[in-house]
């Protein structure tokens, strides 16, 4: 894929649209101590995702080539398919049936090495595609407990993810579609405005899962 920016010769060929991934590993990190000190330990894997993600995409713009891209749309089935699973985990939960933690690890093992596959077997936009479905049954698996359980969980986290989202969505496209561009600015673009402005996405989604967890427990000790 090719943004506003301009490549240039050097190590480093989208400089503004490289350095600004920094903001993902910074608050990736952030995420994995945060998650660490409020006691939710499984959750310092969304951080933990975020680190890699930001790795992959500044090796991506970095490089600029195929292999960098595969690796940065890789590294996006590392979120797409936590959630998915994790979203099927709290499903079947709700209804007594939960996956056995060594099915739930094999499931998300499979999904991300499936994808990630298929992204080196296949060139053009799979990949991308791949990542939506995955985050489509995601977002259903969501709305299903929201319909039969939207009361026991505080969904303004997630309210805030969507909105940030979309902000940070809308600068992509603005981005690709060359809206206000400047090819020889290296110092800030769209794209690099995605990456800084999504990083917060991570920290919206842990915050829904740690409510949504504390919710569950308590519900679980207080049938009634």
């Amino acid at each position: 894929m090719h943004f506003c920016e301009r490549e240039i010769c050097g190590w480093v060929t989208q400089p503004a649209n490289t350095w600004s991934n920094l903001a993902y590993v910074l608050v990736g990190l952030w995420l994995v101590r945060l998650a660490l000190r409020e006691g939710h330990r499984p959750l310092a894997a969304i951080g933990a995702i975020e680190v890699v993600i930001g790795i992959g995409s500044f090796f991506f713009h970095m490089s600029s080539t195929r292999v960098g891209e595969a690796v940065d749309v890789g590294a996006m089935y590392l979120l797409s398919g936590y959630a998915l699973v994790i979203n099927l985990q709290r499903t079947l939960s709700r209804v007594g049936r939960p996956l056995a933690p060594r099915v739930a690890v094999a499931l998300y093992l499979g999904l991300v090495g499936g994808s990630v596959a298929a992204v080196a077997l296949y060139k053009g936009e799979v990949g991308i595609w791949i990542f939506a479905i995955q985050a489509v049954l995601a977002g259903h698996l969501e709305t299903r407990i929201y319909r039969h359980h939207g009361g026991e969980a505080d969904y303004r986290p997630l309210g805030r993810l969507l909105l940030t989202f979309g902000l940070a969505w809308a600068l992509w496209w603005l981005d690709l579609l060359g809206v206000g561009c400047d090819p020889d600015n290296h110092w800030l673009q769209g794209h690099a405005a995605w990456h800084v402005v999504n990083s917060a996405v991570f920290f919206f989604l842990y915050q829904f899962y740690a409510k949504s967890s504390s919710t569950q427990l308590r519900n679980s000790r207080n049938p009634t």
